[in-house]
């Protein structure tokens, strides 16, 4: 809807009130969610940060971003009350798991799950489910001081159209958030060799004390 720019009617006043209030149509935006979970190393670890491969050569773990649910409120119309938007929108949820092994590229999963507004519907929330996935990583053969970095990344995006899905109007975001986590591959020194360690010591400070 355009009113003519010499149209100074009733009529033509409306439109133009009505298409600017259209084209202000209110974003997506994000009423609840996500709520991350990360991979739980916790079960694998010794030593704060340390896993042993002759315990574990695999390490299985996985992830979520949790349900979220996006908005989208009737445009408030002076001369014709509440209207749903006459665009259509997207809200899109995005997991990306990336491991790095000694600082090179090592795994990358991407998954994702979207919900649609339609132009002129109404519905005003929407939700999307938990987006996520599982990963088992072998370490059975790995050298000692092997390092591995975990880095999850949740996102909430809203993807905005100016037809039924035909014409990206642009993307924004809504969440945008990084988690990073590391281990290092070690085997623990048996206890037999510890124990040795400490005679040892023992044997040589007696051994000072008769000089």
């Amino acid at each position: 809807m355009r009113a003519a720019a010499n149209d100074t009617s009733l009529f033509a006043r409306a439109e133009a009130r009505a298409d600017v209030e259209l084209r202000n149509a209110a974003m997506v935006s994000l009423v609840s969610g996500p709520s991350p979970v990360q991979p739980n190393l916790a079960p694998y670890l010794w030593g704060g940060s340390n896993i042993d491969p002759t315990v574990f050569p695999n390490v299985t773990f996985s992830w979520a971003s949790g349900a979220v649910t996006g908005a989208r409120p009737l445009i408030s119309f002076e001369l014709f009350g509440s209207r749903a938007s006459a665009h259509s929108d997207r809200l899109r949820v995005r997991t990306t798991l990336s491991i790095l092994r000694n600082g090179s590229p090592f795994y990358t999963d991407v998954d994702e799950a979207f919900v649609d507004w339609n132009w002129f519907d109404s519905t005003v929330n929407r939700s999307v489910g938990s987006v996520g996935d599982s990963y088992t990583l072998f370490i059975g053969n790995d050298p000692n001081n092997t390092v591995y970095q975990i880095n999850l990344r949740v996102q909430v995006l809203h993807e905005g159209y100016r037809d039924n899905f035909a014409s990206l109007g642009g993307t924004a975001t809504l969440y945008d958030r990084t988690f990073s986590q590391s281990f290092r591959v070690l085997v623990p020194e048996p206890a037999s060799i510890i124990a040795l360690g400490t005679g040892l010591v023992s044997l040589l400070a007696l051994r000072r004390r008769r000089k």
